[in-house]
Order: structure tokens, then sequence, then C-alpha cells
């Protein structure tokens, strides 16, 4: 499901995955929101508006190898307005 996040406004979001993740990863992430690779908190304030696809990764290291344990897409939906809704041409 998608996450709708004003822009502005502080945000925070744990990724949660299994077989003890030691870090995380995001791609794609909007402007102004930041991941910590260590705790898999994602934070920030967002910047500038749009639809974003982030890919989200935990990986767990074992004997010096790296392994992705999750991966996933999470949406992110920035809005100008909190939840009003926006026309499709306003952007």
């Amino acid at each position: 499901f998608p996450v709708t996040i004003q822009v502005g406004k502080i945000y925070s979001y744990t990724i949660t995955a299994d077989n003890n993740p030691t870090s995380y990863g995001a791609v794609g992430l909007p402007p102004g929101l930041r991941i910590n690779a260590r705790t898999g908190v994602i934070s920030g304030r967002p910047s500038k508006g749009g639809d974003y696809s982030v890919t989200l990764t935990a990986t767990h290291k074992v004997r010096g190898e790296r392994t992705t344990v999750a991966q996933g897409t999470k949406v992110f939906l920035i809005r100008p307005f909190g939840n009003k809704t926006i026309p499709d041409d306003a952007w």
C-alpha cells in the first residue's frame, strides 16, 4: 500500500525483515528522506511533491559475505497539501 506524506512534515518508517538483517538500503527515496543503514529507519522531511517508487532491501552478513534476506518496493506519495486530492495536471 502506498504511504501518503505531506511535504515538510516529519516522517519516520522502520524497515522490518526476518533473518536478523545487519544492514538496510533504500533506492529512490524522495528528496529530504534518508535511511540509517544500520537501523533501517527512514526519516526526514520530504521536500518535493510527487510519487516515488522506492526499493527497500535488508541484508545479512555472514562470514564476510552479504546476502539479501528481503527486498520489496514501497510507494511514497508526497503531497504538498496533506491528504487533499490534487489534480494530476497540478504537478
